[in-house]
């Protein structure tokens, strides 16, 4: 289904803001905006499994800092209320002045609430 100009641009907007909230800001509470209540963040390469919010705002605020977030080829198929977005994303860490690269996708499912759109379910796969 076409998606209309405005529902792309608040999805492309969500998935900016993810990265910055994550990496430059670290507001870990302010994932509530970004996640449904019930959603997830999943990551099978590291047995990382994180279910509703409470989890995922625990996750970040837990995490260690140094990491970098750049999405790219962001490709939405839509519904009407939902979808599917893929991406991939390179994740340049720096850990005790030596810089890494780690590559992977972003397989999203989006949901469209009231309150604009929000990741139901985040699954990173590294390469």
């Amino acid at each position: 289904m076409n998606m209309d100009t405005e529902d792309m641009l608040e999805i492309y907007q969500l998935l900016a803001r993810y990265t910055l909230l994550a990496d430059v800001k670290r507001d870990h509470e302010a994932m509530r905006t970004i996640f449904t209540s019930d959603g997830s963040f999943n990551v099978p390469a590291i047995d990382l499994f994180a279910s509703g919010i409470e989890n995922i705002v625990s996750f970040f605020k837990d995490r260690e800092g140094g990491d970098h977030h750049i999405n790219t080829n962001i490709v939405i198929d839509a519904e009407s209320d939902s979808a599917v977005v893929n991406s991939y994303v390179h994740i340049i860490k720096a850990e005790q002045g030596v810089k890494s690269l780690v590559f992977g996708r972003y397989e999203d499912e989006l949901l469209k609430t009231e309150q604009g759109w929000r990741i139901k379910v985040r699954t990173v796969v590294l390469y």
